[in-house]
């Protein structure tokens, strides 16, 4: 045979090598593949059977085993676990105090401003153009020109200053004292109408109907006001709508859902609800023979299936190598 012929040969005889090899690696793989896609997890005994089906012997328990619960029970019982826990809020007074601040610096600019002359009638529509034109954008005020104007009188009166900023001062303050809630809260459940409020690392549980919303502080503050500048000797009802257009902007919700501390919580009561709600011993009868299964008999001998696979599981061995064994045989086999 030539050096030629030789070398041909020789590539022939790798390249069926080499097919042999790839066909038995397939074959090992595709077994591998099947095998696996085999079920593991547990025995399927008694999968069959459902409400109303009639078995025809006894079933005796061989062990002691634990009763699992069905998984529509199971989350109906998560569901209520989650529901029962209260919303978490959280009291943000850094947002009572920026808005109380924030107000006391708008008024603090008007008697600044209103200070640069005199109090006659002209000089006060000009100062009150100039406030209008300086302070319009602060917190969307919506003041028309003669609500400046009153401002301009009111900030240049040393008697009339206090009787009217004073008493907003102290609304502005009783209202974030006892705290707005953000409007979000109306798609939040409560399972009894409370909340848990975190407040300066305390925490308590208190009645929604406690806080205002800022629909309900709206309304509080008119009332206030009307107490404030309306009487049987005096209807000041100017001074009222501009005191209440001053003091609406500042309206912020302080009381804060605070989603993430809410679900930690729901979370951990629904890992808390219990997976087994019995028990069955050793040589007790699971199920008469002739009888009509319940739901408690199918919870129990699927309680018993998931069981015995635990058990080929833990014990290992040939328990457990003798399954894989079988299966694999059978695919080679096919």
């Amino acid at each position: 045979m030539t050096e030629p012929d030789q070398q041909t040969h020789t590539k022939s005889n790798q390249l069926h090598r080499w097919g042999i090899i790839a066909r038995v690696l397939l074959m090992l793989a595709t077994v591998a593949i099947l095998v696996i896609c085999f079920p593991w997890e547990k025995t399927t005994e008694f999968a069959h059977l459902t409400v109303g089906s009639v078995v025809t012997k006894e079933i005796i328990a061989p062990f002691d085993f634990e009763v699992l619960k069905n998984s529509s029970e199971l989350e109906q019982e998560r569901l209520t676990a989650r529901q029962s826990v209260n919303p978490v809020f959280a009291r943000r007074d850094s947002i009572a105090l920026r808005n109380q601040q924030e107000f006391s610096q708008l008024w603090s600019e008007i008697q600044r401003i209103s200070a640069v002359a005199p109090n006659d009638t002209a000089s006060q529509q000009l100062l009150a153009i100039a406030l209008r034109d300086s302070l319009k954008d602060s917190r969307h005020l919506t003041l028309d020109l003669s609500a400046w104007a009153f401002l301009v009188r009111t900030a240049q009166d040393p008697n009339q200053n206090r009787s009217f900023i004073q008493p907003l001062h102290r609304i502005l303050n009783d209202i974030f004292h006892r705290g707005i809630l953000a409007d979000q809260f109306k798609e939040i459940q409560t399972p009894d109408g409370n909340i848990t409020l975190l407040e300066q690392g305390v925490e308590s549980l208190v009645n929604l109907n406690e806080f205002y919303t800022l629909g309900s502080a709206r309304e509080d503050i008119v009332e206030r006001l009307k107490s404030q500048f309306t009487s049987d000797e005096t209807q000041d009802f100017d001074s009222l709508k501009i005191a209440y257009k001053l003091l609406v902007p500042f309206l912020d919700a302080n009381i804060i859902f605070d989603r993430t501390e809410t679900d930690i919580r729901r979370d951990k009561a629904v890992s808390q609800v219990p997976t087994v709600k019995g028990l069955v011993l050793k040589n007790e009868r699971i199920v008469d023979s002739n009888v009509r299964l319940t739901q408690d008999h199918l919870d129990k001998l699927r309680s018993l299936d998931t069981k015995k696979a635990e058990l080929v599981r833990v014990k290992g061995g040939f328990q457990f190598l003798a399954p894989i064994g079988g299966r694999t045989l059978l695919v080679m086999g096919l």
